[in-house]
């Protein structure tokens, strides 16, 4: 388990969460017997858009989990765990936006890594809230457009939907 919804976000979870940083994850993850293969992507997969990963496994690992931060966002994150197929074909799921509970979801460009990317933050000056966020992992309620990002990058669950081809 990466997390369990209501509890605290570990510091590893957080550092996706809020900066897009998955070494603690990975780290963390490729120390565990039962974790066979640990694969991330480094570039932005903007909406509408997808990546692609190919995985090779063996028959005693049966679940693919995925974490990715949602941008742009405070400590947004995205994240699905699903059984993977036993026969070859195709199987799909949809993967919820998470919030870690670590910062306040102020959404103001200082809180939120690459700036420079977000026409929004192009003259903000609001800075960085200081509030503490819940304090437990939750379901993300969205921009709501109280910072400097309008309404209109706002989202509803699912966020990403997700499918496994086993092709053996």
């Amino acid at each position: 388990m990466i997390f369990t919804p209501g509890m605290p976000a570990s510091e590893a979870l957080e550092a996706v969460a809020e900066g897009g940083d998955t070494m603690p994850l990975q780290m963390m993850l490729e120390g565990m017997s039962s974790v066979m293969s640990v694969e991330t992507g480094m570039a932005m997969t903007p909406p509408g858009k997808s990546a692609t990963f190919q995985i090779t496994g063996s028959g005693m690992h049966r679940y693919l989990s995925l974490v990715s931060m949602l941008v742009p966002t405070n400590d947004a994150f995205v994240a699905a765990t699903m059984e993977l197929p036993t026969m070859p074909g195709a199987m799909m799921s949809y993967a919820q936006a998470w919030d870690a509970g670590t910062e306040a979801n102020d959404e103001s460009c200082e809180s939120i890594p690459g700036r420079p990317m977000w026409p929004e933050c192009e003259d903000a000056m609001a800075p960085a809230s200081m509030e503490m966020g819940e304090g437990f992992v939750t379901i993300h309620n969205g921009i709501t457009g109280m910072g400097d990002f309008g309404a209109s990058r706002d989202w509803k669950n699912p966020v990403a939907m997700i499918t496994v081809t086993r092709i053996q």
